[in-house]
């Protein structure tokens, strides 16, 4: 049996949910751990719509990163950081003191000992035996993560989460290693995730419906009509579980996506999926009824992680350049080999300004929920899904 095959059980189940974990399921051991009243948070009102130290720095990472590369770096540095201040420092971050930052880095040289932080080959983020090392980090990986340290600090003081200092903090953003800049501030050629062209969307459903039919279902067409139809990121993706999907018999109707705050307390908005992405849900747990059971479990819904549902992606898209490029489509086989995942997310929003209005009014009306106020005209199924979701 694979170590990520392996059942979750007694300590490895409880370590799973409250122990060392990857970014996207880590939690901080106590209330006091979390952030929310770290000794350096700043007062007044915070840039960021952030009140613990995980929402904060995913929101850093997803506001800052220009390329897939520099993200993947900070997610890493990220569940370094983290997993150490609370399974080793025992402390918030936003609690920590320069010598708490310079015993991190002395930390990441040497992370002992290894069998509770260095990860075993073949372990996979979902399984409990993940751990945040491969090993000790090099010189050149511990200069770029002081570099990208020093762009999460300067971020949190911008906006007024937290006035954090590390010693290295000027001379990395002197050598040009960190880079906080907004999206809308770097120049258009530094923009290195765009939306994705409808025409290029076109190649992609064309290489599904090809590869596996118009109604077949594979992990790729679930994959890329999550992304696309419900505007995820592959984070929420490799976290999406019965918390924030809800099936018809939840809702009596159809699936609905609840779309959490950053910091997992409470739900922002839900909303009903299009009309597309709901039948290849239904067609999806048809077919695997054991991946289903998994699901009501509480089990990822694709059950892969982040690096994993990239590559899916990225595959996904070079098989549609090839496609495109044997039509003679150049330019979009060009874009599509260029593309990452990211440029889904905003691609059917902005695909619909494209649609004929006829086809806009075929779409099937979707209802969207935001907050208590929406309830009053929401259908008692929805209402009863919505309440046992917590939605604040």
């Amino acid at each position: 049996m694979k170590i990520d095959e392996m059942p979750l059980t007694g300590g490895a189940a409880e370590e799973l949910l409250c122990g060392i974990a990857p970014l996207e399921r880590l939690m901080a051991p106590t209330e006091a751990m979390d952030g929310r009243f770290g000794t350096k948070r700043m007062s007044g009102p915070c840039g960021i719509p952030a009140d613990t130290d995980v929402a904060a720095i995913l929101y850093w990472i997803d506001d800052t990163s220009i390329t897939d590369s520099a993200m993947k770096q900070r997610r890493q540095m990220a569940e370094k950081l983290l997993n150490w201040a609370y399974f080793e420092r025992r402390t918030a971050f936003s609690s920590f003191e320069r010598e708490d930052f310079a015993s991190f880095f002395e930390f990441i040289a040497k992370p002992l000992p290894a069998s509770k932080w260095v990860m075993r080959k073949g372990a996979r983020r979902s399984s409990p035996a993940w751990r945040p090392f491969a090993g000790p980090l090099t010189d050149t990986s511990q200069l770029v993560y002081r570099g990208h340290l020093a762009s999460l600090l300067n971020y949190l003081r911008e906006h007024r989460y937290a006035n954090l200092r590390c010693v290295e903090d000027k001379v990395s953003a002197k050598q040009g290693l960190a880079d906080s800049t907004f999206a809308w501030q770097r120049p258009v050629g530094m923009r290195t995730t765009e939306v994705l062209s409808s025409r290029e969307w076109f190649w992609v459903s064309d290489w599904l419906r090809g590869s596996y039919g118009a109604s077949g279902v594979s992990r790729e067409r679930l994959v890329l009509e999550v992304l696309y139809f419900a505007a995820m990121s592959v984070t929420e993706l490799a976290a999406l579980t019965k918390d924030h999907l809800w099936t018809p018999e939840q809702t009596g109707g159809s699936f609905w996506i609840a779309y959490r705050e950053r910091d997992g307390q409470g739900i922002r908005r839900a909303e009903e999926v299009p009309e597309e992405l709901d039948a290849t849900l239904a067609r999806w747990f048809e077919s695997r009824p054991g991946q289903a059971a998994a699901f009501e479990q509480g089990a990822p819904l694709v059950g892969l992680g982040i690096d994993e549902l990239n590559e899916v992606v990225r595959q996904a898209f070079h098989s549609a350049a090839r496609r495109a490029q044997a039509a003679g489509d150049v330019q979009s086989a060009e874009k599509l080999r260029q593309r990452k995942p990211r440029c889904l997310r905003h691609g059917l929003e902005c695909h619909k300004r494209e649609w004929p209005l006829e086809v806009l009014k075929a779409l099937r009306p979707r209802h969207s929920l935001t907050g208590k106020g929406a309830l009053r005209h929401a259908p008692g199924s929805i209402k009863r899904a919505v309440r046992a979701a917590q939605i604040p």
